[in-house]
């Protein structure tokens, strides 16, 4: 089975930050496809369209493979870490493949949450979310598989903040898990290795 991995990176962060991440992927054969974001667009719309024109390219050459199996996208997963979790829940429905949210804020109604987050995403790199735009091409995490991530050692507000998710956006196949003995660190071994076990499990 031909496996892709498309990686969200989270806010001002890029392939280069994700060795870890990408190595062990690459090793459990889950090809591993960082998204680049420009992130000094300060733009969801932008950041979409980044990320949609990336994978469609990609689910392009996948769909015309004809090595894949029957359902060319059983196998493709796209992960978003954290505020490239919330790019993942935009992107274009016609891509239905496995998503997995990592860490990723329940800023979708949670107006407090909304906050923190503004806080945290100016201090790390300079970005001042629209949350008007975000609501505005925000259509609901309404995918066929849904899956939520957060590390044991985060803030309480991302378990609740998963949690919270999986119950709103539950599809017939919604999974919730903790990744035991790690932060918000997707680049993590132990994140990497909770990923990599999921995704072969999904398929």
């Amino acid at each position: 089975m031909n496996k892709v991995t498309f990686i969200i990176p989270g806010v001002g962060k890029s392939a280069k930050d994700y060795d870890v991440l990408l190595e062990t992927l690459t090793q459990k054969g889950l090809n591993p496809v960082p998204i680049q974001i420009d992130w000094e667009m300060n733009s969801f719309s932008h950041w979409k369209a980044q990320a949609e024109e990336a994978i469609s390219s990609k689910l392009g050459e996948i769909r015309g493979n004809r090595h894949y199996h029957r359902n060319p996208l059983d196998g493709v997963n796209i992960v978003g870490f954290s505020y490239g979790g919330l790019i993942a829940s935009l992107l274009d429905a016609g891509m239905d493949t496995a998503r997995t949210y990592c860490s990723v804020p329940d800023v979708f109604s949670d107006k407090d949450m909304r906050r923190k987050f503004d806080s945290i995403t100016s201090r790390k790199a300079g970005v001042k979310p629209n949350w008007e735009e975000f609501d505005r091409l925000n259509q609901g995490v309404n995918f066929s598989f849904n899956s939520f991530l957060y590390g044991e050692k985060e803030s309480p507000m991302y378990e609740q903040s998963a949690r919270s998710l999986a119950s709103r956006f539950q599809t017939d196949e919604t999974e919730i898990h903790s990744v035991q003995e790690v932060g918000h660190d997707i680049n993590s071994q132990g994140y990497a290795t909770a990923i990599a076990n999921l995704h072969n499990w999904l398929n």
